[in-house]
């Protein structure tokens, strides 16, 4: 079967923000997720989000009789992978999976009986780097990556294996809760969306193939199943995704910096064209550094969400 083709010319598209150089910048969220490192200027730990993440695992530890100690070692481990580091010496930033495989062992250890809930070898050895000049890359189809292909370039913060991990762990986990295949499809589909953003044509803007409404739309077909945890992971992974009512819906456009209206002929898909006016004035860049990257967290979501899954049996 031939290959799906992401992102046709009039395919509509959200701005996520503009493709900057990233510094160091104290952590804002220290007084929950206590670190020693600066973190990038670009994608800062999301406070709403993180703190919703540590009470609905620290919720259903609690109803299981876990010790204190247990709770906060969990806090730590999910800190650690909800937040990059970035050292102002150093080229790039980096998500220390070393330091998250140690806390996730000390979990382990400490939280006695829970242990199936902490898959640390997951991130061992798994640390990526990133540049801190966001540049744009081409699409790395890996071996078991089931997305359909994308003809466009995407940042260089994207982590490519991560997404296709994600997928295959919701897919397992949409399987063993009986959700059914065409939701199921959907869900599988939207994260690769949310994974793998776009570049415009002129590398200077990052865009999202899929708006936080109708993300929600997807994700409200997992209720049938009668899992509230599974449903509200489900929703949590369209957070960080730019609104529709606040950003101006594009078709797939070059972008030009300082310029009141544009008209643009060149799409990323480079064998299609079409004119499209923007008038950059009117329309706000959504979502501030903090959404760079809607994966910045989506990992720590999923992990969330299985372990979750795992008190609903």
């Amino acid at each position: 079967m031939a290959s799906q083709v992401c992102c046709d010319h009039g395919q509509l598209v959200f701005v996520i923000g503009k493709l900057q150089f990233i510094t160091c910048v104290s952590n804002p969220i220290n007084d929950i997720c206590p670190v020693n490192h600066k973190v990038p200027d670009q994608i800062l730990p999301n406070r709403t989000v993180i703190s919703q993440l540590l009470n609905s695992t620290s919720v259903p530890l609690r109803s299981t009789n876990a010790s204190e100690s247990c709770i906060a070692a969990n806090k730590m481990f999910l800190c650690s992978l909800s937040i990059y580091t970035c050292n102002d010496n150093e080229r790039y930033f980096y998500r220390d999976t070393e330091i998250a495989y140690r806390l996730c062992m000390d979990a382990r250890d400490i939280c006695t009986g829970l242990e199936q809930l902490f898959n640390c070898s997951l991130y061992r050895n798994a640390t990526m780097r990133h540049s801190k000049g966001v540049t744009c890359n081409e699409y790395q189809k890996l071996e078991n990556d089931t997305c359909p292909m994308r003809n466009y370039k995407v940042p260089s913060y994207v982590d490519f294996q991560n997404v296709t991990t994600i997928r295959e762990t919701a897919q397992s986990l949409l399987t063993q809760n009986n959700v059914e295949t065409n939701c199921t499809n959907n869900v599988l589909n939207t994260i690769c969306d949310i994974g793998y953003p776009a570049c415009t044509t002129d590398e200077k803007y990052s865009v999202s193939l899929i708006g936080k409404k109708k993300c929600l739309e997807i994700m409200k077909c997992v209720e049938s199943v009668n899992n509230t945890n599974l449903t509200n992971s489900a929703m949590q992974l369209c957070s960080n995704l730019p609104e529709e009512d606040m950003v101006k819906n594009l078709s797939i456009h070059t972008i030009e910096n300082q310029m009141t209206t544009v008209t643009s002929t060149t799409t990323l898909n480079p064998n299609a064209t079409s004119t499209t006016t923007l008038d950059i004035s009117t329309t706000p860049m959504c979502c501030g550094a903090s959404r760079l990257s809607a994966m910045s967290h989506i990992l720590v979501v999923f992990i969330v969400w299985f372990f979750l899954g795992s008190f609903a049996k």
